[in-house]
């Protein structure tokens, strides 16, 4: 993993493959990028519709996370997320972000 990353190359859009370990399958995606109407680096996921409700988006945001902080001087990430949508919710949850704003 690199340890020193560009301040700016860091806040460009980036995606990365979700993939099953044990047969090397792609999954989903997880990706963060600077959310420009905020100014803030919002997380983004997709876990393929087979493979959901088994924490492979908790897990991959998680890591995604960890690393970014890791990396950076980022203090915080942000989910932008249709609240109608509970099994995201749930992710955003077990992913241990916070509600901050509900726009309802």
């Amino acid at each position: 993993m690199v340890q020193a990353i560009s301040y700016l190359f860091f806040y460009e859009n980036k995606r990365y493959a979700v993939v099953y370990k044990i047969t090397n399958n792609l999954i989903g995606m997880v990706g963060m990028g600077l959310e420009d109407t905020l100014n803030e680096v919002e997380m983004a996921y997709f876990i393929d519709e087979n493979c959901r409700e088994n924490g492979y988006a908790v897990e991959a945001l998680n890591a995604l996370f960890d690393w970014c902080i890791s990396v950076s001087d980022i203090k915080y990430m942000i989910l932008t997320i249709d609240c109608a949508n509970k099994a995201s919710c749930r992710v955003a949850e077990k992913a241990g972000f916070e509600l901050f704003e509900n726009g309802v």
